[in-house]
């Protein structure tokens, strides 16, 4: 059988939204599923990550398609615009972006779509695609796969690593106002009516998107979390140690940081350890690996002075696992914004998976609820209160390294075990007959 997977991100653009897709493609063979996959050639991304094409087997297809969106270093430059400017430029400048924003609906990724309509339809017709397997974000790929899926007679799954309307709301570039709203509403409810199933990285978000859309959306939610592969900590284990054990503790973080992950409230209980205890300052460290947005940037610069913070940007896969297996504390942050309890953060299961201790502050919702399942002492609870969060701190740096033993539970976020799920969706959709 053979499934065709229309994902506009693809290794070896990086990022965890691209390891969900990349680790399904990883074991639908195994499974008795052939890949093809359909990716822009020239993504408007900030990372990419060779390592992760390492991981795909040899003969899956990989055909790529260009897109019309400017580059990502274009569009920065265009937000940020030139400090020289006079303010009705600037003023001027804002309101064209703006306009553009409002054009370019539900996602600027719309402009890979002329390039890519009439590969697709090839592609379904040349190679007797049976199913079509989207991904979003970007949703717009949501969009035109149903629709061409539908014109072509193939059932299509679409999946949602991120919940649509939560990522209008929050993400700092996307269009605001009733009209974007209105939109994306509209494509959603389109989409989720076209679509034969739809997958989902955590139960929230399926109820969320049942409840928009409740008779185009009836039996057709499933839930296929994010996960871990086995394959990845393979190897990895003892020797990768902290580089100063027993003298200084090392709080790891991976993944971007922006306003639904803010790590200032984490900061400033630092912050307020080191006045009270100025000569255990030495022995914190703290390690932020992923992209950094300006207003999280500029508040963790002004903290270096205080204590150890490391902005090291985004590595390779394989170096993030071997950080995350060293390290003594993993930390974990979502703030309290609407929807962020809907939200699991694809990194807890490799956290989960390397056997570290996860420092946490996270609201009640999804994360919690798996946190709340691990064994006593895996996960330690950041709070507000500045007593207790003294004693947190002189915890950690008086036991720095603890290891901890994968729980058989883990073993339904395995990466084989989830692809396992939705290949069963697959089969279900050609009425068994895969």
């Amino acid at each position: 059988m053979k499934v065709l997977v229309v994902a506009h991100y693809f290794p070896p653009v990086g990022g965890a939204g691209v390891q969900r897709t990349a680790k399904f493609v990883k074991y639908m063979p195994e499974l008795g599923w052939d890949p093809i996959v359909l990716a822009a050639e020239n993504p408007s991304v900030p990372v990419f990550d060779n390592s992760l094409m390492d991981d795909l087997p040899p003969e899956v297809k990989i055909v790529r398609t260009k897109t019309l969106e400017p580059s990502y270093q274009v569009k920065e430059a265009l937000v940020k615009g030139s400090p020289d400017k006079s303010k009705w430029k600037k003023w001027l400048s804002s309101k064209l972006r703006s306009f553009i924003k409002a054009l370019l609906l539900p996602d600027p990724q719309i402009l890979w779509w002329p390039c890519t309509i009439w590969q697709m339809f090839k592609i379904i017709k040349k190679e007797k695609v049976d199913v079509v397997f989207a991904t979003a974000p970007p949703f717009s790929v949501l969009f035109f796969s149903t629709i061409l899926g539908r014109l072509c007679g193939v059932p299509v799954v679409i999946d949602f690593r991120d919940e649509w309307v939560f990522a209008r709301e929050t993400l700092e570039q996307t269009a605001k106002g009733w009209w974007p709203r209105f939109f994306d509403q509209f494509m959603e409810r389109l989409s989720v009516g076209l679509c034969t199933n739809f997958t989902a990285a955590t139960q929230s978000y399926v109820t969320s998107i049942s409840a928009r859309h409740q008779k185009q959306s009836r039996g057709k939610g499933i839930v296929i979390t994010n996960g871990f592969d086995e394959d990845d900590f393979s190897g990895l284990g003892a020797e990768n140690s902290n580089d100063n054990p027993g003298e200084i503790v090392s709080i790891v973080y991976v993944g971007t940081v922006w306003k639904a992950t803010t790590l200032k409230p984490f900061i400033d209980s630092i912050n307020d350890f080191v006045k009270d205890n100025e000569k255990l300052a030495k022995k914190i460290r703290v390690k932020i690996f992923g992209r950094v947005v300006d207003s999280e940037k500029d508040y963790l610069i002004s903290s270096q002075a205080r204590f150890d913070i490391q902005l090291l940007g985004y590595q390779p896969h394989k170096d993030i696992l071997k950080e995350l297996v060293a390290a003594d504390t993993l930390l974990l942050t979502l703030t309290d914004l609407p929807g962020a309890e809907r939200i699991i953060p694809g990194k807890l299961f490799e956290y989960l998976a390397s056997g570290s201790r996860i420092l946490a502050d996270v609201p009640s919702g999804e994360t919690k609820n798996i946190l709340e399942k691990c064994p006593k002492g895996r996960v330690l609870w950041l709070t507000r209160d500045r007593e207790s969060t003294s004693r947190l701190f002189k915890k950690l740096i008086g036991c720095p390294k603890l290891s901890f033993a994968q729980a058989p539970e883990i073993e339904v976020y395995s990466r084989r075990f989830l692809t396992k799920r939705l290949v069963d969706v697959f089969d279900s959709v050609l009425g068994g007959k895969a």
